[in-house]
């Protein structure tokens, strides 16, 4: 394994590997991880990296791929952290020598290019434009929450999902399953969530989910509607319309 730290220093500068990939990581950087025996380019970002620090190492493992042609990239974050494949990872052995740092630098300045009107547009993220939520559900369900945090809800494709726990019965067994439910669309208008995080799930340059995350201990208090309700099954029964009609009259002075 090749260890390499996504820094926002000015200038690169070499640091000195440990033993083990998990003796190098700290929470607060990004690195890039590269297996050459399998032929890929792990990245991972510690939960309290800064999201600018995480976008650019993720420009950067790109261009690495581009470069290294017959490697592929791969997130490791996305992974549980006790499952076979994160430690793997975590407990191989960086190769022997010096890894340089990745200056933001370096990638500031170069491939600058003028772009026409249209080919701007082109680049532009968008908003779950052509994604079908029923293909973007399962890669969502495979990212681990980040510690201390819970999915309270989740935008995709414009409506809104909430996580929940189903059980599947076995003949010898039940095991418990997340899936996400759709809630249902939101209305027009603006929302402000307070006491909550974001986290985006980018996929082909569009913002294909919106995890709106909470603290696992956190008390989001009473949701009370304070707007009368007519429950579905109500609507459905058959009834006086005069009496309806008379509820709607103003009444007599």
């Amino acid at each position: 394994m090749q260890l390499f730290t996504i820094t926002q220093e000015l200038q690169a500068k070499a640091v000195k590997a440990q033993n083990l990939v998990s003796e190098n990581l700290r929470e607060d950087g990004v690195y890039l991880i590269v297996d050459d025996n399998k032929k890929v380019i792990w990245i991972y970002k510690g939960h309290k990296s800064p999201l600018l620090l995480q976008i650019y190492g993720a420009v950067l493992q790109n261009d690495m791929r581009i470069h290294l042609k017959v490697y592929h990239s791969n997130d490791l974050n996305k992974f549980h952290r006790e499952s076979e494949i994160y430690r793997e990872v975590m407990d191989a052995i960086v190769k022997s020598g010096l890894a340089p740092e990745l200056s933001i630098k370096q990638k500031i300045g170069e491939k600058i290019q003028v772009l026409t009107y249209m080919g701007s547009r082109g680049l532009e993220t968008c908003v779950h434009s052509g994604l079908i939520a029923k293909e973007i559900i399962p890669e969502v369900l495979e990212f681990e929450n980040p510690p201390g945090f819970i999915r309270h809800m989740s935008l995709i494709t414009g409506s809104m999902y909430h996580e929940d726990i189903e059980i599947q019965k076995f003949i010898t067994e039940s095991k418990e399953k997340t899936a996400l439910k759709k809630i249902g669309t939101l209305p027009n208008g603006f929302y402000f969530l307070e006491d909550m995080s974001t986290r985006l799930f980018i996929k082909d340059g569009k913002v294909a989910c919106l995890d709106f995350m909470i603290e696992k201990d956190k008390d989001l208090g009473e949701n009370r509607v304070l707007v009368p309700i007519l429950h579905r099954e109500k609507m459905h029964r058959e009834g006086n319309l005069d009496i309806l009609l008379d509820a709607f009259k103003a009444p007599q002075k």
